[in-house]
């Protein structure tokens, strides 16, 4: 997995992601931002927090799943090493680890969910931007609609969309998926 938990710095083409979406959410409300402790997100964050002045709260718990021995494999190499556990993890299986000492789909959103929780619970009346990574969004987004891990392959998410989560009366409303409105042009 191409980045993965690897703490890699933002690309030239992450920088220009973050700055359209700091111009597409500058309008926005926005009480707190937290995100993962890993360069790429953290650095997005910041120039996301900016125009709000607002201080980014680096959350362990957002980064992005453990690869294992999968960590910096490309998609190719995965495939044709790997081959039994991709097709265990493409039917959808959240209990498999990733080789290597690995974290599952589960293990994942148990973490992942311990974090959002209390800052859902802080800003019940609020709004909270998060800026994590590809699997660990997916799971909250699919823990919160309480729809099943093993559903997770069907979601697309492309890096610098903007999801948005409503929460009222302990229900969420999905209003925006993978939007990349922003980021024509790039």
């Amino acid at each position: 997995m191409q980045g993965g938990a690897s703490d890699i710095e933002l690309s030239l083409r992450g920088l220009k992601q973050a700055r359209r979406i700091a111009k597409a959410l500058s309008e926005e409300r926005m009480d707190a931002i937290y995100s993962s402790p890993l360069k790429r997100a953290y650095n997005t964050a910041e120039i996301i927090a900016a125009p709000h002045g607002l201080k980014v709260r680096a959350e362990r718990e957002f980064r992005e799943i453990e690869a294992g021995e999968l960590e910096g494999v490309t998609f190719e190499h995965m495939i044709k090493r790997y081959s039994s556990f991709w097709e265990e993890w493409s039917r959808g299986n959240p209990e498999i680890c990733f080789p290597g000492g690995g974290e599952s789909l589960v293990q994942l959103q148990e973490r992942a969910w311990k974090a959002f929780t209390p800052i859902l619970n802080e800003y019940s009346q609020g709004a909270v931007v998060i800026v994590t990574h590809f699997y660990p969004l997916l799971v909250v987004v699919l823990s919160a609609l309480n729809i099943p891990l093993s559903k997770v392959m069907r979601l697309g998410q492309d890096r610098g969309a903007i999801n948005t989560l409503e929460f009222e009366g302990g229900r969420a409303k999905l209003i925006r998926l993978n939007d990349t409105c922003h980021l024509e042009g790039i």
